[in-house]
């Protein structure tokens, strides 16, 4: 819809674009931003499915800190068998997956520079339990796509010393997972 201004008329300011997330001032719950209507209120669809009008003065836009924080969840624990060291007794999952869906409920509202850092976090954490737990192997799961993620992870590979990667199975990942083997493991 193409507001109108006749010459000379200033339009008030928008506080808000299309495809924000904000709360309510003085209530709970929230929503994200559908537009304006021609009254000036803010059209949203709030977080429990219900479009709504309201004044602007009612609402706050959410930070991205809190974007993030509404985004991450406790991480599931990965499916697949788990190598145990028996010195610590501690698990160590022998397959990660990576993909963004399996990480967050929703990606509404991060970029794909947010997105990515957040599957480089779920990664280094993954590698990091898998050398204290002292796991032969572990294999990520980061799909084919632009091949920007599989990149990163080789990347980020390089820096870790006494370990291998190749290709996981094909039969068994396709062509998107990483096998990480560790060196020098006292077994």
């Amino acid at each position: 819809m193409k507001v109108r201004t006749l010459p000379g008329a200033q339009t008030p300011p928008m506080k808000f674009s299309k495809g924000d997330k904000v709360d309510f001032l003085n209530e709970t719950g929230g929503g994200t931003v559908l537009g304006y209507t021609v009254t000036m209120k803010v059209r949203l669809l709030s977080d429990d499915g219900f479009v709504n009008e309201c004044e602007e003065d009612a609402l706050v836009k959410k930070t991205r800190q809190q974007l993030y924080n509404m985004h991450l969840r406790h991480f599931p624990k990965d499916k697949g068998a788990h190598n145990t060291n028996t010195k610590t007794n501690i698990k160590s999952p022998s397959t990660v997956d990576l993909h963004i869906e399996s990480l967050l409920e929703t990606t509404l509202g991060l970029s794909n520079h947010e997105i990515l850092r957040i599957q480089l976090s779920h990664f280094k954490q993954k590698m990091e339990n898998a050398i204290e737990s002292g796991a032969e192997s572990i294999t990520f799961i980061h799909g084919v796509g632009e091949g920007v993620l599989k990149f990163e992870l080789t990347q980020r590979l390089q820096q870790y010393e006494n370990i291998t990667w190749e290709n996981a199975s094909m039969k068994k990942y396709g062509e998107g997972a990483t096998k990480v083997v560790f060196q020098n493991r006292n077994r």
